[in-house]
Order: C-alpha cells, then sequence, then structure tokens
C-alpha cells in the first residue's frame, strides 16, 4: 500500500544516503503533464509537482533514484530500470568509501 507523498520518500533516501557518506540532494519539478486542447501545448497542474533524491557517484555524476512507488502505471517501468540500477551505484559508491 502506498502511503506518503513522493517528498517524504525522496528526503528520507536522500537522508539514508548522505547517512552512508554518499552525497544527496532532494529535487522538485513537475510531471510532463497532459497533452492540451490545443496543438502543441500541455497542461501541467499542481497534482504534477514531484520530488526526488539525487544521488552523487564520483566518475558518473549526479543520478536520479526516484523511491516513490509509481503514482500512475505508465511510468513503473522506469521507476524499475531505476530500483534495478540503484544495488550497483550503492555498491561502488561503498566500496569506494573503504
Amino acid at each position: 500500500e502506498r502511503r506518503g507523498f513522493c517528498v517524504h520518500f525522496a528526503s528520507t533516501m536522500a537522508a539514508m544516503a548522505r547517512s552512508l557518506g554518499i552525497p544527496a540532494r532532494v529535487s522538485v519539478g513537475f510531471l510532463e503533464g497532459r497533452l492540451g486542447e490545443d496543438e502543441g501545448t500541455y497542461v501541467v497542474r499542481a497534482g504534477d509537482l514531484h520530488a526526488w533524491p539525487e544521488l552523487y557517484f564520483e566518475g558518473v555524476g549526479w543520478l536520479p533514484f526516484p523511491p516513490s512507488p509509481p503514482a500512475f502505471p505508465e511510468l513503473a517501468p522506469e521507476f524499475l530500470r531505476y530500483l534495478e540500477a540503484a544495488p550497483h551505484f550503492l555498491a561502488k559508491a561503498r566500496a569506494d568509501l573503504r
């Protein structure tokens, strides 16, 4: 069951990463919105506001790691792609700290 808002998930993951010595920040922005009625326009509403953590890895840079459960099923493949990559980057970061 999903409980909480994206900013809760993002800030918690950033704090956890920092506790491991991984530089982290919380980014805030908007999802892509919906196609508008007029050609070439999009409607972006307050409900499209989103927050996600970004972790910094030497030699790679800042990478987004959205920990929030996807609110929209169509975003699930992207969410899962980040989750699959997370263990690799976290293991590398731990090894670099040693």
